[in-house]
């Protein structure tokens, strides 16, 4: 599965592919989320705007405890959802990962 961080403006977000493992996480948690209102992420300004996700069987965007993905938007009171892709972000991006820790801890 393709993610993407979408955060920065006028330089290339992180982009990698999460690994098997990781992949099954996301879609076992993605089931275990609740329906919410359809349109619920609503993008606003500069920073963080969560994370873009894509493969043959599911495609969305986390953002702020939400999660659009395929026609459905879900509702993730924990974050879980942005938490593991945090987690799997690549060492090279670890100043990212620890800019996007803080933004999801004070999210809560």
């Amino acid at each position: 599965m393709r993610v993407e961080l979408d955060i920065f403006s006028g330089r290339p977000n992180p982009v990698w592919e999460l690994d098997a493992p990781g992949s099954t996480a996301l879609v076992t948690r993605l089931a275990s989320l609740s329906e919410h209102a359809p349109g619920a992420v609503e993008l606003q300004g500069l920073g963080y705007r969560g994370f873009v996700f894509h493969s043959e069987t599911h495609t969305g965007r986390a953002w702020r405890g939400f999660i659009d993905t395929n026609g459905r938007t879900l509702y993730d009171p924990t974050f879980a959802v942005e938490r593991l892709l945090t987690s799997h972000l690549p060492d090279i991006w670890q100043g990212v990962r620890t800019i996007v820790e803080r933004i999801l801890l004070g999210s809560e």
